[in-house]
Formats: structure tokens, C-alpha cells, sequence
């Protein structure tokens, strides 16, 4: 009647408690632009998407119920044992793990890589620090993406809170599927697949990382602008009009307003128009202005 849940169970019930999140996401989204306005909802969205997934996980895995995904496919939260649900600590750490901690993680870096660039002298030590946290948060990108290849092989943990916390999945009332041997195949060519992608990605980085080390200051100075010529054209210093805050990664609207990508694109996922003028446009007609 039970048995370890195989992957396509697993992936399948994270896919359907996405749909739901996302839903549940746009839902808070949208309450809340209509109640405090679009400015406020762009400073705040991030902590409305952590209110929300919390939520989530309070009324269905802290409340000892199946997520929407699980009773999709009949799984249930295992601990190591296999034969216990786990405890609400450990359940209440992995939702923790899955929601807070990447929030926190990166409100931490991005606080830390905006205080070190709008530094009043940077010297060298600066320098080799952007650098080293740059390489920090690469490295943080393809430790999950080989999570991921690690999971399609294996077919165990999807997030890493779960493999942290040590939460399995098991599935009842199911006969095995004919098609069940070939799906494991499949994965595992994918799983392959992916680890081998990963391992070139990484090579490329490493000699993109190569090539700007042992890069003249002549080809730096052209390839990307001096300090000074961005001061003299007031870029390093102009606000976005949503998150009121220094332009981060510039992107143009084909209206002529600058905004950070982040925000128009998030802008534009709700209203295809200028937050300033209201032209009406498409999101890809959107331009991401480099070297800025």
C-alpha cells in the first residue's frame, strides 16, 4: 500500500503547489496595489511573496495536511524512518529553510554588493570584494542547479530544505505505473544532461573570470566606462521612479523612461504600460541597457 515516491510524483506535486502559489502570490499582489498603490507593492513585493508562501505552508504542511500537490498525486512527508510524519520543528525548519532563508540570503547580499559599489573611494580591497561576491552568488546558482540534477538522478529531495531537514515522501493507494522503468530512464538522461550543462557553464565563468583578470586596464576602461564618464553623465546616481532608489541594471522603456529591471519588468506583469506615462507597449519591446 505505501512505497517511496518516484520522481515524476514528487516533481508533479511541486509543480501543481507552484501553480498555486503563484496564484496565491497575484492574488495578495493585487489586493494590496489596490489598497496602498503600485509604489508601495514594488518596495514591498518581496515581502509579500514570503508572507504569502508562509501562509501557504501554515495552513497545509505546520497544520499536519498534504499540500495541494501531495493530495494530487497521493504522497505524504515522511521523516527518515519512513514511517513517522515528520515533527512540527522539523516541519516548521523546512518551511523556514524553503521560504525565509533564501529572502534573507539574498536581502543580505544585495544590501552588502550596494554598500561596497556606492562606496565613497573604492580601492583595491573593494574591488576584489565585489568580485569575491559576485563569485559568491554564482556559485549559490549552480549549487541549486546541481541540486536539481542531483534530484532527477536520485529522485529523492527536490529542495534543499527537505534534504537538510530530512523530509521524504512516500506514496499510497497507487499501483505502479507500466510506464514507471522508462520515466527513471528518461530522468536520468536528464539528470545527466543537466550535470553536464552545469559543469560547462562553470568552465565558461571560470575563463570569462580568466580573461577580465588578465585583461589590460585599457580594454576594461572601453569595454565598460570609467566611474568618472558615469558621474559626468549622471547614471551611477539617477533614481528610479518606482523604487525610488538608485537605478539598478538600467533598462529603457520605449517611451524614453529609465528604470531598474527589476522593477519595470515586475511592473509590466500586471499593467503593459509606463508607470510615467502610460504609453501602452509589450514587455519585450522593454531594453536592457548594458555598461551603464
Amino acid at each position: 500500500m505505501f512505497k517511496a515516491a518516484g520522481t515524476p510524483e514528487i516533481l508533479r506535486s511541486h509543480q501543481k503547489d507552484d501553480y498555486y502559489l503563484t496564484y496565491l502570490r497575484t492574488s495578495i499582489a493585487e489586493t494590496f496595489q489596490l489598497l496602498a498603490g503600485a509604489r508601495k507593492w514594488i518596495k514591498w513585493r518581496r515581502e509579500l511573496d514570503v508572507m504569502s508562501d508562509l501562509g501557504y505552508f501554515l495552513l497545509t504542511t505546520l497544520s499536519g495536511n498534504q499540500t495541494i500537490g501531495e493530495e494530487y498525486v497521493n504522497i505524504v512527508q515522511v521523516d527518515s524512518t519512513r514511517r513517522h510524519i515528520p515533527s512540527l520543528p522539523r516541519r516548521a525548519l523546512m518551511a523556514l529553510l524553503h521560504v525565509v532563508s533564501p529572502y534573507i540570503l539574498q536581502k543580505v547580499l544585495k544590501n552588502l554588493e550596494t554598500t561596497l559599489q556606492t562606496a565613497p573611494h573604492r580601492a583595491e580591497e573593494t574591488e576584489k570584494m565585489l568580485k569575491a561576491l559576485r563569485a559568491l552568488q554564482q556559485c549559490l546558482i549552480y549549487l541549486h542547479r546541481l541540486h536539481l540534477g542531483i534530484f532527477y538522478l536520485r529522485g529523492v529531495f527536490y529542495h534543499i530544505a527537505k534534504r537538510i531537514t530530512g523530509v521524504h515522501y512516500i506514496k499510497y493507494m497507487g499501483n505502479k505505473s507500466p510506464s514507471s522503468d522508462v520515466s527513471s530512464v528518461t530522468f536520468k538522461y536528464l539528470a545527466w544532461l543537466s550535470l553536464g550543462q552545469i559543469t560547462f557553464s562553470a568552465f565558461i565563468q571560470l575563463y570569462h573570470y580568466y580573461q577580465s583578470t588578465m585583461g589590460s586596464s585599457i580594454y576594461k576602461t572601453h569595454a565598460f566606462g570609467s566611474t568618472t564618464e558615469k558621474k559626468r553623465m549622471g547614471l551611477i546616481y539617477r533614481k528610479c521612479s518606482l523604487c525610488l532608489e538608485g537605478i539598478q541594471s538600467p533598462t529603457l522603456a520605449p517611451c524614453g523612461h529609465l528604470f531598474c529591471w527589476n522593477c519595470i519588468h515586475t511592473w509590466c506583469q500586471n499593467k503593459s504600460e509606463c508607470p510615467m506615462c502610460r504609453d501602452k507597449f509589450q514587455p519585450h519591446r522593454l531594453v536592457f541597457l548594458k555598461n551603464l
